[in-house]
């Protein structure tokens, strides 16, 4: 589906003229997983020759052009995309044709209908020239629409708090409306915000009382009413009768405003909100709000400005509470008589009303104490939303890291054991060989911590006693405790066993020992406690060290954070503690205060079954036979190093480097093929389809997978439940066992 316009000087493809059928026969396998691979990205990518001419697109950006896409390549990228006759300014191409590195930026493209992050990067010749660039850009749109809507939001925040101030320093009613309509219009860029009061004569109208925007004489022709008519069915007349906000999503096709839809139309008006002035249960006036686009109120925007609608309904009463104080001092001051006559029953009046403004104040401070503490509350969960994003990133990238570096393990620790097995014990190079493979197997350690902390570790539970495993674990205790500290056990015998990988509890138990210890630089005593509580076991490691303070308390889990010197700690101790503690279905606990100590607790779901006493189990001899084994892997070397180890077992061995050659390989040999052994994660097709693939063309045939990363066998496809998986790196005893109990 890759489309391509005919490459000119400097852009090569596929092979020479002249070459052998071999030769031909590669390049043009080359050119396929090329186009493919190409159409398989998701995102937009377009190749672009020196003067910015399409050359090729992929599936996805075809897709995006629409019909007649294929006639657009050979033109300039800045007409296609941007229907524009000039490149556009904040195009990333022209720094990246300037100084000939990739750039990006985030572009608004016309001719796609969106925002995009668009990347450039530059492609050169084998002189070193830039012969054109390739494009790839990913659609943002509803990220910037869903920042658009939070700037609108937080615009509409803004005018509730100015509002506020607003009833804070009025002091008469038509100014204080004035000046909420202009809030309104200037903050939450609406195109007119006026206010109206009902009336009660025979027309039960709505008179404007106050405005702001473009209103050029449109509250003249309302005409608006209360009553249940043709006039007062619109969203003003509704809001007044029903005492709830009502909305005009879309003025051109809501039938309830016929009425008004020339005269809106003719200003530019496009949708509408109006929300109702409560006196208690009663309605006395509206707020109505116009923009020009549709569809311009959201929920959270709407319940934002019936807050604002309710401050301004307060402040107008209480602007009337004090507008007849004033006059009942003005009358006081006109009439003496009226005064002594009046005195008992004025003074009673002034306490009722001094009392509603109280109450008034009261509930107005109220809102503002409760909507401080939602503004705090969303503070507060877009945090926490961050370092979970944080720390989801940073998972994705430890199992990832994991994965590649589980792939060279395999390679360095293969041939460092097949060197070994060759030479005699007395050869000088045993040593260096010996060297590297014990690097080699503390490396496959680090990727299996990584891999706890990212929870994406594949555990092998058993049924464990954790005063047996602490008890086992005594002299290690006490060979990394120092001799000042004091070691104390406090083991419950009645706690009941846990099911849990043994290895990764015991990196887990070591972990939060060490962190202890470095704890007590002055010595102390460092405490080990098992118990029970509520259908959990519980260990605790707790110390009489420094403590912590909440901030440091705050950051613990954190990957890499340490506040031990540099080079004295990796960070990773205690975010892979709470990775094992997590998977394995517990929860790990820390109390801490500066100058107290520190209690790590550690809670696991009791197991039904009794923990099972360990026995010696000899170690089984590397498996041999004479079976067929197609074995597919896109690593050369690690294809390379597994086929040596299943031929020096007497297997007959085909490989593959890539699925499709599998695949071929299939097709062609004529003989049985007992055993698939594949990877996982490889470009194209992936080790499940290719066994799905194999399983349709040689029913019966046995799978191994192989993978340096768990996260690829997720599913419950019966692929992988009738399947039997070996992890990277693996030595050669392993892999023979593996692929023996499979053809077994």
């Amino acid at each position: 589906m890759v489309l391509q316009r005919q490459h000119g000087k400097g852009m090569p493809q596929g092979g020479e003229a002249g070459a052998s059928g071999t030769e031909g026969d590669l390049q043009a396998g080359l050119d396929f997983v090329w186009r493919s691979t190409f159409d398989a990205v998701p995102d937009l990518l377009a190749v672009l020759d020196e003067n910015r001419n399409l050359l090729q697109v992929n599936k996805a950006l075809l897709n995006r052009l629409g019909p007649g896409g294929e006639a657009l390549l050979g033109r300039p990228c800045h007409e296609v995309f941007h229907r524009s006759g000039q490149p556009v300014e904040n195009c990333p191409l022209h720094a990246t044709q300037v100084d000939g590195q990739p750039h990006d930026a985030e572009v608004r493209v016309e001719g796609l209908g969106g925002d995009y992050q668009v990347r450039t990067s530059p492609i050169f010749d084998a002189q070193g020239r830039l012969r054109g660039t390739v494009h790839l850009a990913r659609d943002i749109s509803d990220r910037r629409l869903r920042e658009r809507g939070m700037q609108q939001l937080n615009r509409v925040v803004q005018a509730l708090s100015r509002s506020s101030q607003a009833m804070a320093r009025a002091q008469d009613e038509a100014g204080y409306l004035g000046e909420v309509c202009r809030i309104v219009v200037e903050d939450c860029g609406c195109f007119l915000a006026w206010i109206g009061y009902k009336m009660h004569d025979p027309a039960q109208s709505i008179r404007p009382m106050a405005w702001a925007g473009f209103e050029d004489g449109y509250l003249s022709t309302l005409n608006l009413t209360w009553a249940d008519t043709e006039r007062g069915r619109g969203p003003t007349g509704l809001a007044m009768r029903s005492g709830r906000p009502h909305l005009c999503r879309n003025m051109d096709t809501d039938p309830d405003f016929e009425p008004w839809r020339q005269e809106a139309r003719a200003r530019g008006y496009a949708s509408s909100l109006a929300l109702p002035l409560m006196d208690g249960a009663e309605v006395f006036g509206v707020l109505t709000v116009y923009s020009a686009e549709s569809e311009a109120f959201t929920e959270a925007q709407v319940r934002v400005l019936g807050e604002l609608a309710d401050d301004l309904a307060h402040g107008i009463l209480n602007l009337r509470l004090r507008e007849s104080e004033r006059r009942a001092q003005e009358a006081l001051r006109e009439s003496t008589e009226d005064l002594k006559r009046l005195n008992d029953e004025l003074e009673l009046r002034v306490q009722e009303r001094t009392a509603d403004l109280v109450r008034a104040n009261e509930a107005l401070t109220a809102r503002i104490l409760d909507r401080d503490r939602a503004l705090e509350a969303l503070r507060e969960s877009e945090e926490r939303l961050r370092h979970a994003q944080k720390m989801e990133a940073i998972g994705t990238l430890a199992g990832g890291v994991a994965h590649d570096f589980n792939n060279l393990l395999q390679v360095i620790n293969g041939y460092a054991e097949m060197a070994l097995e060759r030479l005699i014990l007395d050869h000088p190079l045993r040593i260096h060989l010996e060297t590297i493979q014990r690097a080699g197997l503390k490396g496959a350690a680090l990727t299996r911590q990584l891999l706890a902390f990212s929870r994406k570790q594949v555990l092998a539970p058993e049924i464990l006693d954790l005063n047996i495993l602490f008890r086992e674990m005594e002299t290690f205790f006490q060979r990394v405790v120092k001799e000042d500290i004091r070691l104390v056990f406090d083991l419950d015998p009645g706690m009941g066993p846990v099911k849990a990988d043994h290895g990764q509890l015991e990196q887990v138990i070591m972990n939060l020992v060490v962190n202890a210890r470095d704890a007590m630089p002055k010595g102390g005593t460092l405490t080990l406690r098992t118990g029970r509580r509520e259908g959990f076991a519980t260990f605790s490691v707790a110390d009489t060290g420094e403590g912590m303070t909440p901030q440091v308390l705050g950051r613990i889990f954190e990957p890499f954070y340490t506040t031990k010197a540099v080079g004295k700690g990796t960070g990773l101790g205690l975010s892979t503690a709470l990775g094992i503690v997590e998977q394995s279905g517990g929860f790990l606990e820390v109390a801490s205060a500066p100058g107290l100590g520190t209690t790590f607790t550690v809670s696991l779901p009791l197991a039904t079954e009794l923990a099972a006493k360990a026995e010696l189990v000899p170690e089984p001899e590397p498996g041999t036979g004479t079976e067929t084994i197609l074995l597919v892997e896109d690593d050369e070397s690690v294809l390379q190093l597994t086929a040596h180890h299943l031929r020096a077992a007497g297997y007959r061995v085909l490989e593959a480097a890539d699925p499709a050659v599998a695949l071929e390989l299939l097709h062609v040999f004529g003989d049985p093929v007992h055993l698939l052994l594949t990877d996982v994660v490889m470009p194209g097709m992936g080790g499940r389809e290719l066994a799905q693939a194999v399983k349709c063309l040689r029913p019966g045939i046995r799978v191994v997978f192989m993978s340096g990363y768990p996260d690829a066998l997720v599913g419950p496809d019966e692929v992988w439940t009738e399947s039997i998986l070996i992890s990277k790196p693996f030595d050669r005893a392993k892999l023979l066992s593996m692929v023996r109990n499979a053809l077994d």
